[in-house]
């Protein structure tokens, strides 16, 4: 009785892990998804299913990989889209599947406790999850591979049964098999490895069983390579195409990888999904293996046959059925195979593609590896569910381990849109584009092709580079010199360069890694000597430039109100309508929220593109690329053509403080006008969640800053006045510091007899008389000195304009956030410290006169205050920690 409730309560506990754990699977999978630009392989996919379907294929057939996943892609993206979540989404999908067919394959030869263990290791899996969120056919085909194993064993099992079963379950089995190797075969060629490891095992398995003298075995061997033929009739078309298309050629450097290199990454890759400096996680690699395979090996030769089992718990299962050592020596093959394909597969040779060893090529096999594990796992728990346990712990920590790092890469960046949008935004008809980028072409391409007529992950049966009705088409790009990567002499390039040249007005010039074929700036140099730059951008590492016959500025066109990703957005009655583009870009809507209600809305206005910035992280070294868009006002001739210029400013996200802000060119109010703004990211920024602030409007969208130090949150006031500004509060950052590490002082001025604090009916703005020049702000980490009225000696210290931006005339808030960092050397005694700042003159050196409670002067001119005072501890820890006084 006893044994029977706890086999109902295992049965209930199994039902209830199988949906948490495929919940897990999909929540990994779609985790961060879209957070991460799309590579050269992704661009490539995405350039060939914007072709017609009968392009693709035969694109396809020259290619290096069949055309299932282009097939499967080219239907998905014109369902859902073609950003990098929708896009993803498929393989995503496919992931999932995968993790399915590993349940019931491990739940077929191991029992239940096997099925949730095989479940389990492909959910949490950094190899499975890495390859389910890249837009390429390799998750298609561990697909097929895995469908094909599971209908071949339980094809078997049917066949081989004491008793023969309805032959129309055997037949679907069988039917299953054809389609998933077929399927598996159509993805990647490299399947059929896995097709001639199922045959090899299966015709063995089939042939034993007719020497055993079983007369069914002819017959059965028979219906299996009547289902081989079938799998290659399926193939023949496909074959008859591509074998007249396929390239010879070879992406090898240096000679071909040493197959113990090729047997390390197979065993990393399993244990911890890391595919660069093998090294690094060799312990956890060699963990996997002895937990998953060698100490269940060793059990299951110590322990003694057939002794009884300890428990009865979820984890007790029947004997296994006889065609389980067919499905033991299969898993077996596929743990040991893959390696010796791809390695063979990577040798030089002169017929078909000769690729280098790459870590993609492996992951269709590794399903079945995990389903072994699986079921050795399982095997140990029915004999001691507490050592089986552990080992199942001690299996999953390596998989686990490494998720967190794989995650932490997956930052979107902005690596050509604003670039694309800079074209779209100035282009006139007539314009033409030459993309200098080698084969890199399909990253440009990705930004700048995608579709006009509906927003950006709004499905499309068909697009084109063609305009909607009433507006023109963009510049067509021409590659050049081509989409090789021979370098720019191979080619009669300056030939070529002066028919475009002749044809065309205005010569768009993208420079994309240009160093793969024009290191020396030929092409640019070519252009300048024959017509004017009018315009030139840099976009990190790559470059825009715009040659005019005529020598004409370019001005903002906006060739379509309809660019992927821009919505409308509403101005306010007393500034000009505005919208937004670039940096780190992600298609989203935003609009101006948090406004007082006594403030008119302006109607919406005939022209008012906003694509915002996207989630993306931001670390020191970055830029934040912003591009704004001003439409005229309606009101001509009123308040709106005469204000200042807006303000763009990142206000962090949880105190409303501003941390950055530039003030904008005032718009002239007849034309559309572009602005690009760039605010670098340095170590003065705070580390936090930015909202993005244009003229008093809050776009409702945020962006984070990683790596530095947070926002001092133990502030304290300060009363102090320089002239025209007042410092009213300081705070230090962090709590403890030891030499070596770094403090933040930050500090927030007001305009002079302005309290920092009071509160208004709405916006207010800095307003202050500013000297010329403007005076910089200082922070020094001052040694103690017995006399209080002297200066001490300067440990440390940062001199600069306010990190917000400047002494602005005209700022978001009434106040400025301004941020030093102070590097506390390595060297530094222990002991405590006083922060001193203050302010001087550039040109002279000439302290500004300070006055209030808190001010310090002493000859000769020295004038300061005290931010707070802070206590090194010593490397061992021996003092205490920093501690903000007053």
């Amino acid at each position: 009785m006893k044994q029977h409730a706890a086999g109902r309560g295992a049965a209930a506990l199994s039902r209830a892990l199988a949906p948490a754990l495929f919940l897990l699977t999909f929540a990994l999978r779609l985790h961060l998804l879209g957070a991460k630009n799309v590579w050269w392989d992704e661009a490539l996919a995405i350039w060939a299913v914007r072709k017609p379907l009968a392009a693709v294929t035969l694109w396809t057939a020259g290619d290096v990989h069949p055309p299932l996943y282009f097939w499967s892609l080219w239907l998905w993206v014109r369902a859902v889209g073609q950003g990098e979540f929708a896009a993803r989404v498929l393989t995503a999908g496919y992931g999932v599947l995968i993790a399915a067919f590993a349940y019931v394959l491990g739940r077929r030869v191991g029992g239940r406790s096997a099925g949730l263990i095989a479940l389990g290791l492909v959910a949490v899996a950094r190899f499975e999850i890495w390859w389910s969120m890249e837009m390429r056919m390799y998750a298609l085909a561990a697909l097929g591979i895995a469908g094909a194993t599971y209908a071949a064993l339980r094809w078997l099992d049917v066949a081989l049964a004491p008793r023969p079963r309805a032959a129309h379950r055997s037949d679907l089995y069988l039917l299953g098999y054809v389609l998933a190797a077929a399927g598996a075969l159509y993805t990647v060629y490299l399947a059929g490895v896995a097709v001639a490891v199922i045959n090899a095992v299966v015709i063995g398995a089939l042939l034993v069983f007719w020497l055993a003298g079983n007369r069914r075995g002819l017959g059965v061997l028979g219906r299996w390579i009547a289902a081989q033929l079938v799998v290659g009739l399926l193939l023949a078309p496909w074959l008859a195409l591509a074998l007249g298309r396929m390239q010879s050629w070879s992406s090898l450097r240096g000679t071909a990888a040493p197959t113990r290199f090729v047997a390390q990454l197979w065993a990393t890759l399993i244990a911890t999904g890391v595919s660069t400096d093998l090294d690094s996680v060799r312990p956890q690699t060699l963990v996997f293996w002895v937990a998953a395979f060698g100490l269940p090996l060793l059990l299951f030769v110590t322990w003694r046959a057939g002794s009884r089992e300890t428990s009865v718990s979820l984890w007790r299962e029947p004997p296994p059925r006889l065609w389980s050592g067919a499905a033991a020596l299969l898993l077996i093959a596929f743990t040991v195979v893959p390696p010796i394909a791809v390695w063979l597969a990577t040798q030089p040779r002169s017929i078909f593609y000769s690729p280098a060893v790459e870590a993609r090529y492996l992951v269709p096999f590794a399903a079945p590896v995990y389903v072994l594990a699986a079921w050795a796992l399982a095997r140990v728990l029915r004999r001691s569910a507490l050592v089986g346990g552990a080992l199942l712990v001690v299996a999953l920590v390596p998989l686990v381990s490494t998720v967190p790092d794989y995650y932490s890469d997956r930052h979107l960046r902005d690596d050509f849109k604003s670039m694309a949008l800079a074209i779209w935004s100035q282009a006139e008809p007539g314009d033409v584009v030459v993309l200098v980028s080698g084969n890199r072409y399909p990253l440009f391409l990705y930004a700048y092709d995608q579709p006009w007529v509906l927003p950006l992950g709004e499905p499309a049966w068909e697009w084109s580079a063609r305009a909607p009705a009433g507006e023109h088409p963009r510049p067509p790009v021409v590659p050049f010199p081509d989409r090789g990567s021979e370098p720019i002499d191979a080619h009669d390039w300056q030939t070529d360069l002066a028919d475009l040249v002749a044809r065309n007005q205005r010569v768009w010039l993208a420079e994309v890694e240009p160093h793969l074929q024009d290191p020396d700036g030929r092409v640019e140099q070519w252009l300048s000597a024959h017509m004017p730059c009018v315009l030139s951008e840099s976009y990190g590492p790559n470059a825009l430039h715009l040659f005019t016959r005529e020598g004409d500025k370019p001005a903002t066109t906006l060739l379509s109100r309809r660019f992927p990703g821009v919505v409308d957005v509403l101005g306010v009655q007393s500034g000009p309508t505005f919208g937004l583009a670039g940096g780190n870009v992600s298609a989203w809507g935003g609009g101006a929220r948090g406004l007082p209600d006594d403030v008119p809305q302006r109607p919406e206005p005939t022209l008012a593109p906003l694509a915002g910035l996207a989630v993306s992280v931001l670390t020191p070294g970055d830029e934040l690329d912003v591009t704004l868009f001003f439409a005229p006002g309606t009101e001509q001739g009123s308040e709106t053509a005469e204000r200042a210029g807006p303000a763009l400013a990142l206000m962090d996200d949880t105190t409303g403080l501003v941390v950055v802000s530039r003030e904008l060119p005032a718009p002239s109010g007849t034309q559309v006008e572009r602005t690009r703004v760039m605010v670098p990211v340095s170590e003065r920024i705070p580390q936090g969640q930015y909202v993005v602030v244009v003229d008093r409007q809050e776009l409702e969208r945020s962006l984070s800053v990683e790596e530095g130090l947070p926002i001092a949150r133990g502030v304290h006031p300060i009363n102090a006045s320089f002239d025209f500004v007042s410092l009213y509060r300081a705070g230090l950052s962090p709590a403890v510091v030891r030499p070596g590490e770094s403090i933040a002082v930050d500090l927030y001025f007001a305009a002079r007899g302005s309290s920092g604090a009071e509160e208004e009916a709405g916006p207010t703005y800095f307003r202050a008389s500013v000297p010329d020049p403007p005076p910089v702000v200082f922070a020094h980490l001052v040694a103690p000195s017995p006399d209080p009225g002297s200066y001490g000696l300067v440990v440390a210290g940062q001199d600069g304009p306010p990190s917000s931006g400047g002494w602005l005339e005209r700022s978001q808030v009434d106040s400025i956030f301004d941020r030093h960092v102070l590097e506390v050397p390595p060297d530094i005694e222990p002991g405590r410290y006083v922060v001193k700042v203050g302010l001087y003159d550039p040109e002279t050196g000439r302290q500004l006169d300070v006055q209030g409670d808190d001010a310090h002067e002493a000859d000769p001119g020295l004038h300061w205050v005290v931010a707070g005072t802070v206590e090194v501890e010593s490397q061992l820890g021996v003092m205490s920690a920093v501690r903000v006084e007053r």
